[in-house]
């Protein structure tokens, strides 16, 4: 109803042309060269989260119960720098349209710096109040041993290696190199995550500390790594999509 109001001629304001769309091929490659890549990754991450959950059912209810509460506690670990992230693809995305690489190079410094002491900050907070937050869960003894492990070994490397795993990437999305974050953490998750986790946890019966170890020091580890890599070259520079 409201298009058709604005398309009134006799209105201060009038639309024409908003009901016959027309299919930009170029705009829509480049839709697409960055939107596949980006779902197949979250495709694969979430795929593996279950598969994970899935070994952690296998194991016992203590370990089951302090990894749901780890889960929990863990999304106050990271939320500061999701968000800097976000903020990262907006603004790196224009300077790239723009062709000025050396800012984008500059906004990334200066948002990955800002990331890492928001994360120091923050993480530093949540490891003195976990105490206090796992009492309030009422755990078993061995549950909150646990948990207190896990949300430990979290908060840590959280402040250490998550800036780094997730947050050049988001320099790369937004200049349109969306393929190699994609291959980067696909394989990252299966071959780190899931089959160095499982190794970890079953084999060599660290349990669900072994499948919280392969996560945040493994998997992130390779991917601070093959993203800093990337970043210090000049390839994702050549990615820039093309209007």
């Amino acid at each position: 109803m409201i298009l058709a109001l604005l398309r009134r001629p006799g209105l201060p304001l009038c639309i024409r042309g908003v009901l016959r769309p027309r299919l930009e091929g170029r705009m829509v490659k480049n839709i697409l060269s960055i939107g596949i890549p980006n779902g197949v990754e979250s495709t694969m991450f979430h795929f593996g989260r279950l598969i994970l959950t899935s070994m952690v059912a296998a194991m016992s209810t203590s370990a089951i119960v302090a990894n749901a509460v780890g889960n929990v506690i863990g999304q106050f670990h990271i939320f500061a720098a999701q968000s800097i992230g976000l903020g990262m693809v907006t603004v790196v995305s224009r300077c790239v349209g723009a062709g000025d690489y050396a800012k984008a190079r500059f906004y990334t410094r200066k948002l990955m710096k800002g990331m890492i002491w928001t994360q120091i900050a923050i993480n530093a907070l949540c490891l003195a109040v976990t105490p206090l937050v796992l009492w309030a869960y009422h755990l078993s003894p061995e549950s909150g041993r646990l948990a207190l492990i896990l949300t430990a070994l979290h908060a840590v490397m959280s402040m250490v290696l998550y800036p780094l795993a997730f947050g050049v990437c988001n320099t790369l999305r937004a200049a349109g190199d969306a393929r190699y974050t994609m291959w980067v953490s696909s394989i990252s998750m299966w071959v780190l995550r899931i089959f160095a986790g499982f190794v970890l946890g079953f084999p060599l019966r660290l349990g669900v500390v072994g499948l919280w170890s392969a996560q945040v020091i493994l998997d992130w580890s390779a991917r601070a790594i093959c993203f800093g890599l990337q970043y210090r070259g000049r390839r994702w520079e050549e990615k820039a999509l093309k209007g």
